[in-house]
């Protein structure tokens, strides 16, 4: 796992360069090591907007939720995680938003499979009509 913490003046570079130094600008915040480049598009992406029907059955027990879709029927289960990035997603939070505040919450090192991970709930969460693409 890479460590996110900037160690004596060496250059944290954006986990999303893919090796590639001169594609990224420097990285601005030590917390989420992202280029500015890289955090305009995760965040135009991933622009995403919860229904009013569905914000209206959004039930929360514990750190687990269940969304209920009266158009379709469906039911959906969330573990904490899924139920932490659904309410930020209700708050109008972006992207990266989300992913800086999980990763000071969750003190996750691994920045690039916590985006994948992030991508894929919110493509599940689209291709359920739970969440909305907003352009």
């Amino acid at each position: 796992m890479k460590s996110l913490r900037k160690s004596q003046g060496k250059t944290i570079r954006c986990v999303l360069a893919g090796g590639q130094t001169k594609s990224c600008p420097p990285v601005k915040d030590e917390g989420l090591p992202l280029c500015e480049k890289h955090k305009r598009e995760l965040n135009r992406s991933a622009r995403c907007r919860i229904a009013d029907d569905i914000r209206g059955n959004f039930m929360e027990k514990g750190d687990e939720s269940i969304v209920f879709n009266p158009k379709d029927g469906g039911v959906y289960s969330l573990n904490g995680t899924g139920t932490f990035i659904f309410k930020e997603i209700m708050a109008g939070k972006t992207f990266c938003e989300i992913l800086a505040k999980s990763q000071s919450m969750f003190d996750a090192e691994n920045v690039s499979e916590m985006i994948a991970d992030y991508r894929l709930f919110i493509e599940e969460l689209k291709k359920s009509n739970v969440i909305t693409a907003e352009a």
